[in-house]
Formats: C-alpha cells, sequence, structure tokens
C-alpha cells in the first residue's frame, strides 16, 4: 500500500484521538511540573526525610516502566478508595492515566529542576544575597531564570516523551 493511501485510511482515526492526547499531556504536564519542582527543592534542600522521600520516590518512578506504574495506579487507587467506602466504578479511566503520567513524569522533571539548579554559580546567589535581596527575590531574579533556561531543553525532551507515552493508555 502507498505511504498516501494509508495516511488518507488512517488520518481521520488519528485527528479523532488527538484531543484526548493533548487533555492527557496538558494535565499531566502541569501537574508533574508542580510536582517536579517540590520534588527538586525537597532533593536540594536540608530536610533529611524529605529529602529520603524525594529520592526514593525518584528511583522508584525513574526505575520501574510506565505501564506497571499505570497498571499500579489503576489498582491501588480503586482498592484504597473501596477502603475508605468511595465507590470508583464509575470514574473516568482517564483519571487514573492522568495520576500516572504525573507522577512519572514529575521525578524526570524533579532530576531536571535539580540539576538546572546546581548547575548555577554560587557566586551569583552569594552576590544578590550581598545585595540584600531575600529568599524569594533571589529565586525570582536570578536563581529561577538560569535555571529555566537550563532546564528548558530536557523539560521539551521529557514532555515530547510524555506525549509518545499517552498511546500506552490502558
Amino acid at each position: 500500500m502507498h505511504s498516501l493511501e494509508l495516511m488518507k485510511q488512517y488520518l481521520p482515526a488519528l485527528l479523532k484521538a488527538l484531543p484526548t492526547t493533548l487533555y492527557l499531556l496538558f494535565i499531566s504536564v502541569f501537574f508533574a511540573l508542580i510536582l517536579g519542582f517540590f520534588l527538586a527543592w525537597a532533593e536540594v534542600g536540608r530536610i533529611r526525610p524529605l529529602k529520603g522521600i524525594a529520592s526514593v520516590f525518584i528511583s522508584f518512578m525513574r526505575g520501574t516502566p510506565m505501564l506497571v506504574q499505570i497498571l499500579l495506579i489503576f489498582i491501588l487507587i480503586p482498592m484504597i478508595a473501596y477502603q475508605n467506602g468511595v465507590d470508583t466504578n464509575n470514574w473516568n479511566p482517564s483519571l487514573y492515566a492522568i495520576v500516572a503520567f504525573s507522577l512519572n513524569e514529575s521525578a524526570f522533571f524533579a532530576e531536571i529542576f535539580r540539576s538546572a539548579y546546581l548547575s548555577l554559580d554560587r557566586g551569583q546567589m552569594e552576590a544578590a544575597e550581598s545585595l540584600g535581596m531575600n529568599k524569594w527575590q533571589l529565586f525570582r531574579r536570578v536563581i529561577f531564570p538560569q535555571a529555566a533556561a537550563s532546564a528548558l531543553p530536557n523539560t521539551t525532551n521529557m514532555i515530547l516523551e510524555l506525549m509518545k507515552n499517552t498511546s500506552i493508555e490502558p
């Protein structure tokens, strides 16, 4: 079969599935970015219990296949909800996929953000502190712009990877 004929045959089905793919992608990335930021903050922070929890979570999520994580979420959420008296039979299956994708991607984003933060020149942060900037000003004016520029290529790659992973939604 010629490739143009194949495209004509399958393009309508692909276009029909595109809104679901984009929905899963955008919602999952939104939550993953937020959770990834807090995981990175916990990992570079000085609070040992949070650092340990973040490290174990990141290692588990990065070390297990996405399909296994999706299946665990599909099994664990209904079990936990059932034990607490919540009926999950009418829940949209996309909810489970969003949770699984968000948790998985947050681990990767956390590592990206952590490495971007650690790549910053400490002298710039010390200079900002010597100018009298508080922690929020230091983050907003010095750390975030430089770390975001450093993290952008890898973050974009992970978003594209997630877009491909949305095809394995059960």
